[in-house]
């Protein structure tokens, strides 16, 4: 929506500069600063002016709508390429969830990197079994807006999971006790 905005002011400002041009071309107004003479300005939709100076004020307002979105694209170009890399190694047997607050990463072995926008913020780290039910570290990631670097490393994390048993009951201990068919129907 923004930048629909901006096309439009870019626009305008675009046929305000290109109109005075047309006006002073085809002798419409005159500017003349020793005679001082008054101007007088036939716009359309019948809009008349007598001055000296609506020429250079329409001149210099249209080229102020021209440059505005020029200038509003350069402040949101900086913006957005301010980000830092928050970067880990993980050694592990089985594949281990990063969440940062803004960002997260499923199933990481290894070197891994999260991008976040680099602004005076701290971000908790916490590295997850997948499924995320039990907690394997956290770690606190103060940034400040002069980071230098585009990388942050962050501490290496290792971690001892225990894959998980497809079939449960092959790993019980124990055989598993029947039960004769009249206690079974006491509860139905």
């Amino acid at each position: 929506m923004l930048a629909v905005l901006l096309y439009v002011c870019a626009a305008a400002g675009f046929i305000m500069v290109v109109g005075n041009l047309y006006l002073i071309a085809k002798q419409r107004v005159y500017i003349d600063s020793q005679t001082k003479d008054v101007t007088d300005i036939e716009l359309p939709f019948g809009i008349k002016m007598k001055t000296n100076t609506p020429i250079i004020v329409m001149f210099l307002f249209g080229a102020a709508l021209l440059a505005f979105p020029v200038w509003q694209a350069t402040r949101h170009e900086e913006k957005r390429d301010r980000s830092i890399f928050l970067s880990g190694n993980i050694e592990s047997s089985e594949p281990v969830k990063v969440t940062v607050i803004i960002a997260d990463r499923s199933d990481v072995t290894g070197t891994f990197n999260v991008e976040v926008p680099l602004t005076s913020a701290n971000y908790t780290v916490t590295y997850t079994i997948r499924n995320g039910t039990s907690l394997i570290a956290r770690e606190e990631v103060l940034l400040s807006d002069d980071e230098k670097d585009p990388v942050k490393k962050l501490r290496d994390v290792k971690a001892q999971i225990e894959p998980q048993v497809a079939n449960v009951i092959a790993t019980l201990s124990q055989p598993i006790r029947t039960e004769s068919a009249s206690a079974l129907s006491e509860f139905k």
